[in-house]
């Protein structure tokens, strides 16, 4: 029996052969979504740190974007007001967390240092009397380390005093040898910024912002530390980067931000790798500097727009600009109506720290605008190679599957 010619020969008949292959491709396309966003742990440690981290809150997008709690004054303040009425024996060893990043929060960075030094003459006292002290030691090192880099860069960032930023760095360092593995290791990333700080390196030839992440090798030539990293170590690296935007004082940090989008971009998480750049143009425009003595952010606008990635290999044409827009004026509305929550409530007296309801009736204004998933190899080059592979091989498949065919349709015409 003989198959119909129209059925073997017909084009309408080959477009439809070729209709499962284009929907698959196209359905890969659609289920690719946006990068993930990672948790993160910072080093600063009090309980808004564990609180957040608890809740899985902390995001990529969400430190890019700005949706993440910036507290008010008001809030700091009446933690410390509340702290400093508890009689000095009935502290706990938090409570001196609490109330020195509070203080640095409120930009007093000496108070913050003075709180940490009450705090180190308790924990002598505890260690002293045989009691279980935790992982103080290690969080109060990490508390005062970090208190004193933003002491440096509150006074000015000046380059002929960097005692605090060489305090900072012996702190997070004693830190980190104690408990090398806390944050997953991340802390390093810390150690190495403000060691990037002490000893700036060159710029790079190319314009591009001098390496955060860097070493000298013996030739004195310059590279890049993360160059070499596994895909788990730089997703470390991203996630200690957002931690210094979350819960530390990196927000308005040109110099964090253009090592992000550097990493973004290294693991291949283009859309975010963009949106940060989008970041670095908005400080830009805003005025912000560097950090580093010798690179300044009056760059051309071509560079402005270029950062750290290469635009042009990120082909925008699925809105992520105009995404960061809407992104950033909803997380800008969000925040403005959090607080205001948090202030009204703050003048009744009222702290997450002490009363447990305290957040019951906050209702969000609006929702985040999803991250455009675009298409193959935008939202990230791993996927899009898993996604041609797949359709490849549902293109083999099919021409296998026709030439079968014809073999068959053949031996039943000599049958």
């Amino acid at each position: 029996m003989s198959v119909p010619h129209h059925v073997s020969s017909h084009p309408a008949s080959l477009r439809l052969l070729a209709h499962p292959v284009l929907l698959a491709a196209l359905l890969i396309a659609a289920v690719l979504g946006p990068t993930r966003s990672e948790r993160t742990n910072a080093c600063f440690w009090d309980s808004d740190t564990l609180r957040q981290e608890a809740s899985g809150q902390l995001h990529v997008i969400a430190a890019i974007t700005g949706r993440f709690d910036r507290f008010p004054p008001s809030y700091y303040q009446h933690r410390l007001d509340r702290i400093r009425a508890i009689p000095e024996h009935e502290r706990t060893l938090a409570d001196f967390d609490d109330a020195a990043v509070a203080c640095d929060r409120l930009g007093r960075s000496d108070e913050g240092i003075a709180w940490m030094a009450r705090k180190l003459e308790t924990l002598e006292h505890s260690d002293a009397a045989g009691e279980d002290t935790g992982d103080h030691r290690y969080r109060y090192l990490a508390n005062l380390g970090t208190i004193h880099a933003h002491r440096w860069i509150r006074r000015g960032a000046p380059r002929d005093d960097l005692a605090d930023l060489a305090k900072a760095r012996e702190l997070i360092a004693g830190a980190i040898e104690i408990n090398p593995d806390a944050h997953f290791g991340r802390e390093r990333y810390q150690l190495w910024a403000i060691e990037w700080l002490i000893s700036p390196p060159e710029s790079e030839s190319n314009g591009h912002p001098p390496l955060l992440f860097h070493y000298t090798d013996e030739n004195g030539r310059i590279g890049d530390r993360t160059s070499g990293f596994t895909s788990e170590e730089r997703e470390h690296a991203i996630n200690g980067l957002v931690g210094l935007v979350t819960l530390g004082d990196a927000w308005e940090s040109l110099d964090i931000f253009e090592q992000l989008a550097r990493l973004l971009w290294r693991e291949w998480h283009s859309s975010m790798a963009l949106a940060a750049n989008l970041r670095v143009r908005e400080l830009i425009d805003n005025g912000a500097v560097s950090l580093h003595p010798d690179y300044q952010s009056s760059r051309t606008l071509q560079l402005a727009n270029e950062g750290p990635v290469r635009s042009s290999s990120l082909r925008d044409t699925h809105g992520i600009p105009r995404w960061y827009e809407r992104a950033r004026s909803e997380a800008d509305g969000w925040r403005k109506a959090r607080n205001a929550y948090i202030e009204e409530r703050v003048a009744l007296g009222r702290h997450p720290d002490t009363h447990p309801d305290f957040w019951d009736a906050w209702k969000s204004p609006s929702s985040a605008p999803a991250l455009p998933n675009g298409w193959l190899g935008f939202t990230g080059f791993g996927k899009a190679v898993v996604a041609f592979g797949v359709v490849f091989g549902l293109l083999v498949a099919n021409s296998i599957r026709r030439r079968i065919g014809r073999r068959v349709r053949a031996k039943t015409k000599l049958a």
